[in-house]
């Protein structure tokens, strides 16, 4: 185990810029990497990024912990950024200076273009170049830093794994890229999970290679104008599955599927939430006491279940969700109210079953 001090952004500066007490500057380098992004210009509408830090780091407390800001964002609310920071241990890296010096987000900005736009509750007009970029910028980081074995997770979602106790299966696997779908033509990068910077680089250089169709091309290929991340990324899982010989880029097991179907399931049971798990029992931000339920979506056994909560394998004060006799390795929890699910949370601990209700 290794001490590590925590800098903003790769500038020559030789002291941090950020003072941290000695038990926050414990981690372990050769740990897994856990990389969260939070683009644009305020947090305000992304606060809840502090309950998922707090949750992964009940089980992953030695893990590098990397959030991506912009600039103008992280000095828009430095303070409770640094406050949280404190208490959480995590490193800050700024999106610009990886911008600086991408090759890919150069050729992807000067390509991009909307078609169907979303615009989130905080009005950000930037929301789908946001939200795409950021898988691109995840090679910069990679490549930036040395990373191996990263897990980039949605500030939405909940982590119920030790990271670590996964790349053994992935490394059996021969997994490069992971990634969870949600529908017949939508995935969900609620969770993601890279080898190194080469096997995300797939990606970015796909999404880039789509948006220079233009835009009769790309939409007459995707058969849709809703071009966003989820779209184009499920379209990146099932043209790259088409060759049987290629092992590297795979989809996370969202549902009890049988044997022999996916190789991360038949190695370890365990299923990932794209987002039907973390919709039926948390609602979504619409209405967070109502279950969602979507019968298209993969995991169709999921109606009439509930999550059963055991204390956790490497700490037993803390309580995991189980569906039957799988653990769910992430919630995503689409309502914002994460705290519910916090594995510490007394009202998680009290009850055994939980229905969302």
């Amino acid at each position: 185990m290794t001490s590590y001090v925590f800098y903003l952004s790769r500038t020559e500066t030789t002291e941090p810029m950020v003072q941290v007490t000695k038990s926050q500057m414990i981690v372990d380098e050769s740990l897994p990497v856990l990389v969260y992004t939070v683009l644009g210009t305020t947090i305000k509408y992304q606060y809840y990024i502090w309950q998922s830090i707090k949750q992964a780091r009940v089980l992953n407390p030695f893990n590098r912990i990397i959030v991506i800001f912009h600039l103008e964002g992280y000095e828009n609310s430095k303070t409770e950024i640094e406050q949280n920071q404190k208490e959480f241990n995590f490193e800050i890296v700024f999106y610009d200076d990886l911008a600086k010096t991408s090759k890919l987000i150069e050729e992807f900005r000067s390509n991009f273009f909307v078609l169907a736009d979303m615009v989130p509750i905080d009005g950000n007009k930037d929301f789908v170049r946001f939200t795409t970029e950021r898988l691109i910028i995840l090679n910069e980081l990679a490549l930036s830093y040395n990373l191996k074995n990263v897990f980039h997770l949605e500030n939405d979602n909940m982590m119920y794994i030790e990271m670590k106790d996964m790349i053994p299966y992935f490394e059996t696997c021969n997994i490069g890229v992971a990634i969870p779908i949600i529908d017949v033509n939508q995935a969900a990068v609620s969770i993601i999970y890279f080898r190194e910077a080469k096997d995300i680089e797939s990606l970015g250089q796909f999404i880039i290679s789509m948006y220079k169709k233009g835009r009769a091309g790309l939409e007459d290929y995707m058969k849709t104008n809703a071009i966003n991340d989820m779209t184009l990324v499920y379209k990146y899982l099932s043209e790259v599955n088409k060759s049987e010989t290629n092992r590297r880029v795979t989809t996370f097991p969202t549902w009890i599927i049988k044997e022999n179907d996916n190789c991360l399931w038949n190695e370890k049971k365990v299923i990932y939430d794209g987002a039907a798990i973390g919709q039926y029992f948390g609602g979504t931000h619409v209405d967070p006491h109502a279950r969602w339920y979507e019968p298209q979506r993969p995991f169709k056994e999921l109606k009439g279940k509930i999550l059963i909560w055991k204390p956790c394998f490497s700490n037993k004060s803390a309580f995991c969700p189980w569906i039957d006799d799988r653990l769910v390795v992430n919630l995503h929890i689409h309502s914002k109210q994460l705290q519910r699910f916090y594995s510490l949370n007394p009202e998680i601990s009290d009850v055994s079953k939980y229905d969302g209700q």
